[in-house]
């Protein structure tokens, strides 16, 4: 039985050297696994066009500098359980310019975590004492002071 935790848009926001490692793609979707998570395993779909334009041009050139410009972007995302002990993102074209959320993965954290208002989270220790982290967020409204 399959269990959604998430659907919406959101903010797609990727933090750290390695966050995820790439496994496929085709004309479609391209397809990756999330560094820091054996149980549960987190496979992440990423049907967007500038994500699949993002990583065709680090397949065809092998540079990764403008990776992270293009792949952390707004998205509708889907978050959800196919089977126990396995979590699938997918990530598909979103209207959405400034959403309320922020689906946030971030690999080689330390200390502790912002008071953001998650609705799901999920962390994992690393072998090096730092932790992998997924997450989302309410992100936070800032308020203006009167003039």
């Amino acid at each position: 039985m399959s269990e959604t935790i998430f659907e919406g848009p959101a903010l797609v926001e990727m933090q750290g050297l390695r966050v995820f490692s790439f496994l496929d793609k085709n004309q479609d979707y391209a397809r990756y696994t999330l560094i820091g998570f054996s149980n549960p395993e987190v496979l992440l779909v990423d049907y967007r066009t500038e994500g699949l334009n993002a990583i065709q041009h680090v397949l065809d050139s092998g540079d990764l500098n403008t990776f992270a410009g293009k792949f952390n972007r707004p998205a509708e995302i889907r978050v959800w359980s196919p089977e126990p002990n396995r979590l699938q993102i997918e990530l598909k074209d979103s209207r959405s310019e400034n959403p309320e959320n922020v689906l946030w993965v971030a690999v080689g954290m330390e200390g502790g975590l912002p008071a953001y208002d998650f609705s799901f989270c999920e962390i994992n220790p690393l072998d090096d004492g730092k932790y992998a982290l997924l997450s989302i967020y309410a992100q936070p409204v800032l308020e203006h002071a009167a003039a």
